[in-house]
């Protein structure tokens, strides 16, 4: 199984480092899972674990609600519920791509703007 993994690594990761330079993340092993180290990478890193945790709440509400939709069987209550649920779960997906793009552009403009390691 190791010698599998250590092959997936360097095809996936073909960028000159070799199996032994990653860890179980994938990462390169200078690396943690929330980045590099720098603030500016850690907090890009803890954004994108946010969103995409939201997002997947969101996929999943959606998901509920087309299941209480297809299970209503002709009962109005509970076909109305359904498509409340997925209404507010696409609301809810939107929300957090709008969210994680306008933090993503504020973010650029804020850290481009001071000097990194100078």
């Amino acid at each position: 199984m190791n010698k599998v993994w250590e092959w997936f690594i360097t095809k996936a990761y073909a960028a000159g480092e070799t199996a032994k330079d990653f860890n179980a993340w994938g990462n390169s092993t200078n690396k943690g899972p929330l980045g590099s180290g720098s603030f500016v990478d850690t907090l890009d890193s803890v954004i994108v674990h946010i969103a995409e945790f939201a997002g997947g709440l969101a996929f999943l509400a959606l998901i509920v609600g087309a299941w209480q939709y297809l299970l209503a069987g002709g009962d109005e209550t509970r076909a109305e519920a359904g498509k409340k649920t997925i209404t507010w779960a696409i609301i809810g997906i939107v929300l957090v791509l709008v969210f994680y793009l306008i933090i993503q552009a504020v973010a650029l403009g804020i850290f481009q703007k001071i000097p990194v390691n100078s």
